[in-house]
Order: C-alpha cells, then structure tokens, then sequence
C-alpha cells in the first residue's frame, strides 16, 4: 500500500475518529518565534520576505537596507549576511533575491535593475562569491533560478528567445531545457528539485500559464501530474526524497479558489484549508518526513499552516503560550521546512501594521 493511500485511510478515520492520536500530535506541537531581522543599521526596521530553509536552519530570501535597497541574504544562526551582487544593472544597482539554500548553505537566486526593461539573471552563491549562472544557449535573455540540492544541481527558467520561457536544470553549471511531452505541451518553469535529482513545476502548450499542469521529472521523463476534481490548472512547488509533490491545483474560471494538493504515486490529495471560512489554500514546501506548509486564506488575509498525516492547523494556533510574540506576531505564509521540523513563515508585528512584513523562524519546542 502506497503511503499515500495510507494517508487517505487516516483522513478517513479522523471524520469518525475526533480524538486520534494524529491530530492530538499535532495539536500538541509549539512553536518559538525568532524575528530574522534585516540589513538596516539596527536590524529592525527594514522588511523581510522568507524564501527557503535548509536542514542547519540557514534561511534565505530578500531584504534591505539603510538605502532600501532589495538585498539578497542567508541568515545563520542569529547572523544575517548580504550576498553581494553582480555589478550594476543598465547603470543602477541591482535588485536581488535568494529563492533556495542547500545543507552546504549554497545558495541560488535572482538579480535584475531597479529599472525596467532590465535583464534578469540567475546566480549561484558559494560560501562568499556570486557568479552569474548565463543564459541559455547563449542569446542572452533572462534566466531564473529557484532550487538547489545538495549535490549542488540546480533548476529555474530562462527564455530562449523572447516570450518562450523553458524550464532549465543546470549540468555543470550550463543551463539545459527539461523537454516536456510528446503531445507538445513543454516545461515552462521548474521550481523544485530533490536529493534524488527529481524536478517539479509546471508544463503548457507554446508555455501558456491558463492550461498549465504540474509536472514531476525523473531521469529525462516528464510525468503531468493532473489537477484535482473541479480545476483545470495546476503548479507543483516543491518535491521531496520520497517524490512526494506539493502545490496547488486552481480552477481559472473562479479566481481565488486555489487548493493546496500532495501528489504520490500517481494520487492527487487535497489537503484542505487553514479554516472553513477560507476560499483557497497552496502547499509550499514539504520535508522527508511528508510534512507540509503553506499559505491559506479569503482575498488578501492570509495565515501560515502546516499539514502532517491528514490533519491541517493554522500555525498561528501553535506558538508557545510563553513566547512574548505570540500576541503580536501574525502569520501569513509559510514559505519552508526541514528536517528538524522547523519552519519558515512571512508575518507581520500587529503593532507596527500589516505593511512591515517580517521574516520568522518557528522552531518546535522540546517537550
């Protein structure tokens, strides 16, 4: 029996079963809020938007500093650390962001000019240099890169002439298109990729977002892994050792009505909402223990949650009684989470308004 069909059985029972020890564990976990900070001379008055976490707890994503400049970072260990740059873009600074860390804190993101038209770029960072990752095939377009594993392999996108965007993977650190199907349909962009070389995103004719299907890649095999019931649309965010796949699946027709979904040998799951009130949920990122996280939430007001053998919980609800932030602290999007069960969420501080977005580190309390 698949694990995935084990997790069907055990969502199954939880509608008869209202004190199982699955949502009792859940219920139980707590967590302790560590604000990242930011680039600013006090740490603490610039915004911060969270991107990706590794199993040591590094984290990475965008920021600023004193001259509001968008800056890409990875934070160690209470420690945050500008990645540095290009060089100038069309004669103005550049705007950069970190989208993946691997456990050798190796890190990949994007770079652009503050002005548009600007070239994109893809970039790697290693433990103190950033290097420009090209283009591919050389014409010069943008590129964008989004994971990284820790045998260094890299996927994104890039376009190969103007208006068609291909998924890429890095060998050798050369760009190379994933392919797609034999019925024409392409993968468009990647933005996952496993321990085990497996890379998700999404597939499209001509890379028409409207009629894009999530798709896992293994070995030069593109598998489209289909949309739930109601939807016709689906992207695949994130896929662990276990080639378990986590995304969301949206029906175009009614806007805003997105479902996260966990996909296994060949299933689609829903994983349901945050709330009964909410009207669309997204699964951002999943460890190897199957744990999920994300985002749920009506319109614009949004919570973080996490997602553990068929129980969901806004992670709001699960902030140590004793942390001093939990009264202040809104959750409203978690963006990672490693092995360790830590977690990576975008929140804000209720005192200061919903405009100072912060990054947060949730770390499991010892029972």
């Amino acid at each position: 029996m698949s694990r995935l069909a084990v997790r069907l059985i055990a969502v199954l029972t939880l509608c008869f079963v209202s004190h199982s020890s699955i949502a009792a564990d859940l219920s139980a976990a707590r967590y302790r809020l560590t604000d990242l900070g930011d680039l600013t001379s006090d740490r603490a008055h610039g915004v911060t938007f969270v991107s990706g976490i590794n199993k040591k707890g590094d984290i990475v994503g965008q920021t600023f500093n004193d001259q509001s400049r968008a800056r890409a970072f990875l934070w160690q260990k209470g420690r945050m650390t500008d990645l540095g740059d290009l060089g100038a873009v069309n004669g103005q600074p550049p705007i950069l962001s970190a989208f993946a860390v691997n456990d050798d804190s190796q890190v990949v993101g994007t770079s652009m000019g503050a002005k548009s038209p600007s070239p994109i770029r893809a970039f790697y960072w290693d433990h103190g240099r950033i290097s420009d990752l090209g283009t591919l095939r050389g014409v010069g377009l943008d590129t964008f890169a989004t994971s990284i594993n820790d045998h260094g392999d890299i996927v994104g996108a890039g376009y190969r002439s103007p208006g068609d965007l291909r998924a890429l993977r890095w060998v050798k650190k050369a760009p190379q298109e994933l392919g797609g199907l034999t019925d024409g349909r392409v993968a468009v962009q990647a933005f996952g990729i496993s321990e085990h070389g497996d890379i998700v995103g999404y597939l499209s004719p001509g890379g028409v977002v409207s009629f894009a299907h999530a798709f896992v890649w293994t070995k030069g095999k593109v598998t489209d892994l289909g949309t739930l019931p109601g939807t016709n649309l689906s992207i695949a965010n994130a896929v662990n050792e276990h080639r378990q796949v986590v995304g969301q699946s949206l029906n175009t027709r009614a806007p805003g009505t997105g479902r996260a979904f966990l996909w296994e040998d060949g299933s689609l799951l829903d994983l349901g909402k945050a709330a009964a009130k909410h009207t669309s949920s997204e699964a951002r990122a999943i460890n190897k223990n199957g744990t999920v996280v994300g985002v749920s939430g009506a319109g614009s007001v949004t919570v973080a949650w996490i997602w553990r053998e068929g129980v969901i919980k806004d992670l709001n609800t699960l902030i140590a009684t004793d942390d001093p932030n939990r009264a202040f602290v809104q959750l409203v999007k978690a963006a990672g989470v490693n092995e360790t069960e830590q977690i990576v969420a975008q929140g804000y501080d209720k005192r200061r308004g919903s405009a100072f977005v912060r990054g947060y580190l949730l770390t499991p309390v010892k029972k």
